[in-house]
């Protein structure tokens, strides 16, 4: 870090500086909202009423740590984490490309259908799930080609905005009319072993995959070459702060949103896609009033649409740094190369995503749930490669987890290790 950017550092710094530097953390916040928000969260409070909230903020705050590190280790090291990986070990380096080359085609598919499911309410019958999702890929790969990270960092902002004012102001009023449930009405317990694979699929995309770190990261390069030491360490954590905290209040709201629409109704959760649009557009014209149907389906589809081209996005960077990492000798600084092949591999996992969707067809939920559920097994590799990096001679003294983080990272891992077991044990004997 350049002397120019730590006496930045020690300056203090207005309200406008901060919203310039807004950017990488907006985009992770776009990233979470997606499956995780709008479908396992709604979910949540559909089926359980309000019992998963502390679950909830729990798996937030045991993220928490490992989510922070893209953003305190790229501005500490001044490298990407995906060259810290390579720094302790070319084979952690590997396994971390294999496992996001499965996850970035399972989680583009996934929250591209839902996506295309949305869009299916403006255009009615006339396209099935498939088709649309096929028009969302092809958009997206578009929108990213022809607009690049620029454009991507301005709109992102906005429709999160609009998002969460909707959000917010759905439960409000729902809170003051009161939850549809009778007073007899007795909830599921979420507290057994037959509950299980909902927990693990509830926490894979809660609020995030542990990889989008790795976004981050790339993302805060990016953002430093527009910026300069404008954007310092700071700014960083800031610019972090904002989206994980913005995600995780969503992701409370979509919890209520369920909970006092939903639960106890008698209606259960569509698991086709133009099913559930319809279902989850129904939730806030409930609410709001039939006035703003259309508004909210438009909302909707901008988020799903933003969150699919930041999927898009940040796993085909990550990737391509990862590819141009292997031509380096192991552990070697920055190269100012990692965006050689983001472009191909876009449209290679636009490819495949579609392939999956025609595999899946309308299976939403069955789709969502696969990839939810594979990033929570994925998440104690993650955590623990992250935990690693703040130890590399690379970070600063002053960079470094605290104690307190330490002990909550050292709390993360051992119950990712825990619920890893228990889900094994679930899977082969109980479901």
């Amino acid at each position: 870090m350049s002397q120019t950017a730590e006496a930045a550092q020690r300056t203090p710094r207005s309200i406008s500086h901060y919203f310039r530097v807004l950017g990488p953390g907006i985009l992770g916040a776009a990233a979470a909202i997606g499956g995780s928000h709008l479908v396992a969260s709604t979910q949540a409070g559909a089926i359980y009423g309000w019992q998963l909230v502390g679950l909830l903020l729990l798996v937030n705050l045991l993220k928490y740590p490992f989510f922070q590190i893209g953003a305190r280790y790229t501005m500490a090291a001044n490298e990407s984490l995906i060259q810290g990986y390579d720094r302790i070990g070319r084979g952690y380096l590997r396994l971390f490309t294999l496992l996001n080359l499965l996850a970035s085609v399972i989680s583009t598919a996934g929250v591209a259908m839902l996506c295309g499911s949305i869009l299916g309410l403006f255009v009615g019958d006339s396209l099935n799930v498939t088709q649309l999702s096929m028009i969302v890929l092809a958009g997206s790969l578009v929108f990213l080609i022809t607009g690049h990270y620029r454009t991507l960092d301005r709109v992102t902002k906005w429709i999160i905005v609009g998002l969460a004012v909707a959000t917010v102001t759905a439960v409000f009023i729902a809170l003051n009319r009161g939850g549809v449930a009778t007073p007899d009405f007795v909830a599921p317990s979420p507290w057994n072993l037959a509950s299980v694979g909902f927990l693990v699929a509830l926490m894979g995309w809660m609020p995030a995959p542990i990889e989008l770190s790795s976004w981050n990261s790339v993302w805060l390069r990016q953002k430093q070459k527009e910026l300069g030491d404008e954007l310092d360490y700071q700014g960083a954590l800031v610019d972090f702060n904002v989206g994980y905290f913005t995600s995780t209040l969503l992701a409370i709201a979509f919890v209520a949103l369920g909970a006092l629409v939903l639960h106890g109704s008698g209606e259960a959760m569509a698991t086709s896609g133009i099913a559930f649009a319809h279902q989850l557009v129904n939730v806030y014209a409930s609410v709001m009033g039939e006035w703003s149907r259309w508004l909210i389906a438009m909302v909707a589809f901008l988020c799903m649409f933003s969150t699919t081209v930041t999927v898009l996005d940040g796993y085909s960077r990550a990737l391509s740094e990862c590819l141009v990492q292997f031509g380096q000798p192991k552990g070697s600084g920055p190269t100012g190369h990692g965006a050689r092949y983001t472009y191909p591999l876009m449209v290679a996992m636009g490819v495949v995503a579609a392939f999956i969707i025609m595999f899946f067809k309308g299976a939403l939920l069955a789709m969502l749930e696969f990839a939810m559920i594979s990033a929570f097994i994925s998440a104690l590799v993650f955590a623990w490669l992250n935990f690693r990096l703040m130890q590399l001679p690379q970070v600063p003294a002053q960079y470094r987890l605290g104690r307190g983080m330490s002990m909550l990272s050292r709390v993360g891992i051992l119950f990712f290790a825990g619920f890893n077991l228990l889900f094994g044990y679930w899977y082969l004997f109980v479901k």
